[in-house]
């Protein structure tokens, strides 16, 4: 049994349960109250030890990084959405990385200032953050798009914890009111991987 620890409204807490729900493994998700301060408290801190989100503890063992609980969780079970091939399993952390660096990163921040500012801090967007975040995107998103002109998914035609961990972020344009009609390969991309069963699964969990 996985059982996985984070808040409902967390992008990296969906990251691992779509990836734990497609792999169809045994597992458990409890959610955090923030609020109330479940992650800072001595039990929490003993698995994630900066009280952050999410984290996994298995057979005995903890571990957190969303990153790192995908891949254990794949690999536990020799799971080809993480190949066994080394070039492969590489080209799937290359984008793992250009996700969370990248498209990820400003995603997030966007998602943040337009949709849960007001509910942590009481106050509205600090539009310099958006344009600036909106500005990188605008960069980096089109790698990505060219990518699936040619790709079904990130690893061809394979499907790999990749998409799904991608597919977190990515997610978040519909909230945060951004525009990627001009990324038709994307936009593909998405559709396909949204329509998965593992996907609505999740959405009925968290939402």
């Amino acid at each position: 049994m996985f059982k996985i620890y984070g808040f409902r409204f967390s992008f990296n807490t969906t990251k691992v349960l779509y990836v734990a729900e497609e792999l169809g493994v045994d597992y458990e998700f409890i959610n955090l109250n923030a609020k109330k301060g479940e992650h800072k408290r001595e039990e929490y801190l003993k698995l994630h030890p900066a009280g952050k989100a999410p984290a996994l503890f298995h057979e005995g063992r903890s571990l957190f990084e969303s990153s790192a609980i995908c891949r254990y969780m794949a690999l536990s079970i020799d799971s080809p959405l993480f190949p066994q091939d080394i070039y492969q399993r590489c080209l799937v952390d290359q984008w793992l990385d250009y996700n969370t660096c990248h498209i990820g990163r400003w995603m997030a921040s966007v998602y943040f200032e337009r949709v849960l500012r007001k509910s942590f801090t009481g106050k509205g967007p600090e539009e310099k953050t958006v344009a600036e975040a909106m500005d990188f995107l605008a960069k980096q998103i089109p790698p990505v798009d060219q990518h699936f002109a040619d790709n079904t998914f990130y690893l061809g035609d394979k499907l790999t914890i990749a998409d799904f961990f991608s597919f977190a972020y990515i997610e978040l344009h519909e909230k945060a009111g951004i525009d990627l009609t001009p990324y038709p390969n994307l936009l593909r991309w998405y559709e396909e991987i949204k329509s998965r069963p593992s996907i609505s699964k999740i959405h009925s969990l968290v939402d």
